[in-house]
C-alpha cells in the first residue's frame, strides 16, 4: 500500500539509510527530519523530498526516488508535497538545479526560471543554496504557492 507523509523521529535512521543511496552531504538530517516528506510502498521508502524553510518562503532541498517509482506516482508525490507546504505556510518555494533535464518536470507545477537577484535575502542565505550556486550552471527556480491579489 502506498503512503506519502512527513518523516517522524522514528524514520531517522530509515531516512538516512535511503539517502545515503546518493551523495547528499548533511549531517543536520537528524534534527529536521519533519522536513522531509516520504513515499512508501509496503512500509519500505521509495521516494524522499526536502525542504528548508526560511520565513514564508522554502528551498527544495532534495529530491531522491528508487527506481521503482512510476512517473505518475511521483508526479503525485511532488503535488503532494507542494499543497503541504501550502498548508503550511510556505509561499514561496525555490530550487537549484544544474540539470535542465529538471525543468520540464517542474514546470508542470509552475516552476519558472528567476534571476539569483530575485530570490529573498532568507533564501539565499541558506547553506545549501549557496553552495549549489556557487558549482556553476545553476538554474534557479521558483514556484509560487499561492496567488497573489493586488489590492491596490
Amino acid at each position: 500500500m502506498t503512503n506519502m507523509r512527513f518523516a517522524s523521529k522514528q524514520d531517522v535512521d530509515n531516512l538516512l539509510a535511503f539517502l545515503g543511496q546518493v551523495p547528499i552531504c548533511d549531517t543536520r538530517i537528524p534534527d529536521v527530519y519533519s522536513q522531509f516528506m516520504l513515499l512508501e510502498e509496503d512500509d519500505a521508502i521509495q521516494a524522499v523530498i526536502g525542504y528548508e524553510r526560511a520565513g514564508n518562503a522554502a528551498l527544495l532541498r532534495s529530491l531522491v526516488f528508487s527506481p521503482n517509482v512510476e512517473q505518475m506516482q511521483l508526479l503525485g508525490f511532488l503535488e503532494t508535497f507542494l499543497e503541504q507546504l501550502h498548508k503550511r505556510g510556505i509561499e514561496d518555494l525555490y530550487l537549484v538545479t544544474n540539470s535542465k533535464n529538471a525543468m520540464p518536470l517542474f514546470g508542470l507545477f509552475g516552476f519558472k526560471l528567476v534571476d539569483k537577484v530575485q530570490v529573498p535575502a532568507g533564501i539565499a542565505s541558506l547553506e545549501h543554496f549557496a553552495g549549489s550556486v556557487e558549482r556553476g550552471n545553476s538554474l534557479i527556480l521558483n514556484c509560487q504557492l499561492f496567488t497573489r491579489i493586488s489590492t491596490d
